[in-house]
């Protein structure tokens, strides 16, 4: 099966989820736009991926600690 999170072609173009982001990223870097999310988001989204790893190795539940508030 094709790996449609990290890379799918549609009208042959590249898209996908990885993908996106950083072309979100990389046109926010080049037109000075606001990026579509904040530096809160992205952090907290790091966290949680970390706590769910951890959750996954432990295999017990893992409390999501040192969150970001706007």
């Amino acid at each position: 099966m094709p790996d449609v999170i990290v890379q799918n072609h549609i009208f042959g173009q590249p898209k996908g989820f990885a993908f996106e982001s950083i072309r979100g990223f990389v046109d926010g870097l080049y037109t000075g736009k606001d990026f579509p999310l904040t530096l809160y988001d992205a952090a907290n989204t790091s966290l949680t991926i970390l706590a769910i790893m951890e959750s996954a190795r432990a295999r017990v539940p893992v409390e999501v600690s040192g969150l970001y508030e706007v």
